[in-house]
């Protein structure tokens, strides 16, 4: 229950929704995500009775907080577009939303290749494990885990983690496949 808060039409808001925030004058509309809702999300003594709104092109920063009044109902520049299918709102930095078994691609450092794998674990998706609070977790094409940190506020993974597609397969390791000693 997201401690009712709503949309001006009375829909209730939840984590991961896509939303539009109104245009002005001078600008064009700005499509996004509520990424923060009192009482919901992790407590942030800046947030306090304010909603977050991520712009979906934005990796870090870009996030306008709309206070939520006493009512609870957010302001009528803001619209719903749709719920999202992850309702703890994790995004690559392209804006598109995060599934398990998607294919990714790790950017190489230096001189190395670009690795493939599949996203194996999400926090608040997969069944929790102690060493994964705010990580993502990919399961390398040819064997191997690795988890990248994703700031809990903004829930946007790094660029350097690129979305190949959408998959089905569950031909993955997850966490809890991991030895404690290989930790």
């Amino acid at each position: 229950m997201s401690k009712g808060y709503r949309y001006s039409t009375g829909e209730l808001i939840k984590l991961g929704d896509i939303v539009e925030k109104e245009g002005t004058f001078f600008t064009k509309p700005k499509r996004g995500y509520i990424s923060y809702i009192p009482g919901i999300s992790a407590p942030n003594q800046y947030m306090k009775n304010k909603i977050g709104f991520s712009y979906v092109n934005m990796v870090y920063g870009g996030t306008d907080f709309f206070v939520a009044p006493e009512h609870k109902v957010l302001s009528e520049t803001i619209k719903f577009v749709e719920r999202s299918n992850n309702a703890k709102g994790y995004r690559y930095s392209t804006g598109e939303i995060i599934q398990l078994g998607d294919i990714v691609e790790i950017k190489g450092i230096f001189f190395t290749k670009p690795k493939r794998g599949y996203i194996s674990y999400i926090p608040g998706i997969s069944e929790p494990h102690s060493e994964m609070e705010d990580e993502i977790g990919i399961s390398y094409v040819d064997g191997g885990f690795t988890s990248f940190i994703v700031d809990p506020l903004y829930k946007v993974l790094k660029e350097s983690i690129r979305f190949i597609e959408h998959s089905s397969s569950k031909d993955f390791i997850t966490p809890d496949q991991i030895a404690p000693e290989d930790w």
